[in-house]
């Protein structure tokens, strides 16, 4: 078993690098993210395990969707089956950068909410 998990993540870590992408770990998305600058929409993001994400306004609206992270790219799904892709620069455990962010076309900086994981 353990010689087959081994396997697997050497081909999935292989299979990045040959395609010259950077791979992030969906795990590490998991928790509640908050946005360095003032901005009305999405200042907070939580992303579950269940691969549900909140994303919060200043205003009174909750944005839900279901969310996929393959390589480098954050697919978010809405209820209407609507596909947003948005693109991760960064992502470890205290920071999230977006080279876009749904309609918002310039970088967004996230910082991990403590105690968020």
């Amino acid at each position: 078993m353990k010689q087959i998990f081994l396997v697997i993540v050497f081909i999935f870590l292989n299979h990045c690098v040959y395609q010259n992408k950077v791979c992030f770990d969906s795990s590490k998305l998991v928790g509640k993210w908050e946005l360095d600058n003032y901005q009305i929409n999405y200042p907070e993001l939580i992303f579950k395990d269940d691969l549900t994400a909140i994303f919060r306004s200043r205003g009174d609206t909750v944005y839900y969707y279901s969310y996929l992270l393959k390589t480098d790219t954050l697919f978010l799904i809405d209820i209407d089956n609507q596909v947003n892709q948005c693109k991760i620069k960064v992502l470890n455990d205290r920071e999230l950068i977006f080279d876009n962010l749904l309609e918002h076309n310039k970088k967004q900086i996230y910082k991990r909410e403590i105690n968020s994981q």
